[in-house]
């Protein structure tokens, strides 16, 4: 149980940079970009995407690669499965939270406890790229030549705990996340980029089952 939840902890924990980035300027009309994104957001019903996950770690010279398919369908339910170099799912749908580490599957329910309660709520807000209208959290947005970035740091001390800062990396062209990333109080980060997105398309019936 502690591996598996540590794991996930760190599996959905991104990060946060203070100052304005190098290639980003501040947006002049931000009130119109996040009206723009959270728009998006209400109209996408389904995610079928592959990523790329990055993890870097300062006491290994090189970055340890995973990737693995996401799957998410409005309202609540998201499959989240690492296929290489390891096996690892999980799954939220019908408020339990679904841990399977190759034969291995643990259950929980969502709201069982505070922490899966805010796990579970902002997983599901980071997919979404809601988490923007929420007032626990603080956040910046920058403008590049291609994306929008938005930074944010929790104001709730529980969620500091689980997630202290975030980076949400959305494309111009249509609003959409493409990039999440963690950096960690040691310097130590995550970076997951989604690749080949498919959105509003049909989702198989088991799409969220072990």
């Amino acid at each position: 149980m502690r591996t598996t939840f540590t794991l996930f902890i760190g599996l959905i924990a991104f990060g946060y940079i203070a100052a304005q980035p190098a290639g980003y300027k501040t947006v002049k009309d931000k009130d119109a970009v996040l009206k723009r994104i959270a728009a998006t957001a209400q109209k996408t019903t389904t995610i079928s995407s592959s990523f790329k996950q990055e993890k870097y770690l300062d006491i290994l010279d090189d970055k340890i690669i995973s990737n693995g398919r996401f799957l998410f369908s409005q309202p609540r339910s998201l499959r989240w499965e690492y296929t290489d170099p390891f096996s690892y799912i999980i799954i939220i749908h019908n408020n339990k939270i679904v841990f399977k580490d190759e034969n291995k599957t643990n259950t929980f329910d969502a709201n069982s406890n505070e922490i899966f309660k805010h796990l579970n709520d902002l997983i599901i807000n980071l997919v979404q790229g809601t988490l923007i209208s929420d007032d626990k959290f603080g956040y910046k947005l920058f403008e590049g030549e291609k994306e929008y970035l938005i930074t944010l740091k929790p104001k709730d001390e529980n969620i500091k705990k689980l997630i202290p800062e975030i980076e949400m990396h959305f494309s111009k062209s249509d609003f959409q996340l493409r990039t999440l990333k963690m950096i960690e109080v040691t310097g130590d980060y995550t970076k997951i980029k989604f690749l080949d997105r498919k959105i509003n398309t049909k989702l198989a019936s088991n799409a969220f089952n072990i």
